[in-house]
């Protein structure tokens, strides 16, 4: 029918002979679609020497995502890919099963650094034990996971944190407080007239006032301090380490006048006034809600 057969004989263990049939023609097709669905699987993949750790074979999707010469590959190893670290991305007591998961920095043909997923496979290559690694760019995945985390705690307009991470930091700051007899001061800055402003100009310009009395703010602050934004027009000042009430006034009165001084945007100059509320730790509440809830009552 065609079929190339070779015969083997076997010595069982009593003596025994047994022969065994082995179809070529199928073997032969068996190896040509693996190594169709190797060089062309869209996911990039490489084989790995065990022993040395040689590239012993990459697929047309890991020439595209690495940015080498497939002739490169034959002259590296798998450490050459790696950004960091001197393990190497599999167990080599594997039994055979899938392994992997775990998210490796690796680097590009340009120097460009990339996030992969690494997912390996024990195999045998050109009769030698070897490693097949699906390698999976995940850098814009997490870059988006990245993104989201970010915005969650923080304000979309301005960069600032928003409430939910404003009381995650006050409360830390005023467990310290407690250890350490400190006072941590919380103020609420309202703009006054603020939605004459936007109703004048537009919420364009209202939009980029906002972010200009972020910076100017951000800027007169100590750097331990915090600045968060928790309403349209409303600011949150935490300065921790206070050590008389006079000094809360005294940066009340400092961020006011900052806030007074003229902003120039888009040809408009713009003036505004601002108010502030101030509560103190601990005689104005000991827990965050509680002393939010009486800077913004001070304010009003």
């Amino acid at each position: 029918d065609g079929r190339v057969l070779l015969m083997e004989e076997q010595v069982t263990s009593d003596g025994g002979v047994i022969g065994l049939r082995v179809d070529i023609t199928e073997l032969k097709q068996r190896e040509e679609s693996s190594r169709l669905l190797f060089e062309s699987n869209p996911v990039p993949m490489l084989v790995c020497a065990l022993d040395d750790e040689k590239i012993l074979a990459a697929n047309d999707a890991a020439v595209s995502q690495y940015g080498y010469e497939r002739s490169a590959f034959e002259h590296m190893g798998v450490r050459n890919l790696q950004a960091c670290g001197a393990e190497v991305p599999w167990t080599t007591e594997s039994d055979g099963d899938a392994l992997g998961g775990r998210v490796w920095k690796h680097v590009k043909a340009d120097g460009s650094p990339i996030d992969v997923a690494i997912y390996s496979c024990r195999l045998t290559h050109d009769n030698r034990p070897a490693m097949l690694l699906a390698l999976i760019d995940i850098t814009e995945r997490r870059r988006a996971e990245a993104r989201l985390a970010f915005m969650s705690q923080h304000d979309s307009l301005t960069g600032l944190p928003n409430r939910a991470m404003l009381r995650d930091r006050l409360g830390g700051l005023l467990a310290g407080s407690r250890r350490s007899g400190r006072k941590v001061a919380v103020m609420c800055i309202d703009l006054d007239n603020f939605k004459s402003i936007n109703d004048a100009l537009g919420h364009d310009i209202g939009d980029k006032l906002l972010s200009d009395v972020a910076r100017r703010l951000r800027s007169s602050l100590r750097d331990e301090d915090c600045l968060a934004r928790l309403g349209a027009n409303e600011f949150v000042v935490i300065q921790q380490d206070v050590d008389r009430p006079e000094d809360v006034v005294i940066l009340a009165k400092r961020l006011l006048e900052v806030i007074g001084e003229r902003f120039v945007i888009e040809g408009h100059t713009v003036v505004v006034s601002a108010s502030v509320g101030i509560a103190l730790a601990p005689g104005d509440g000991d827990d965050a809600d509680k002393l939010l809830k009486n800077a913004d009552l001070a304010l009003s």
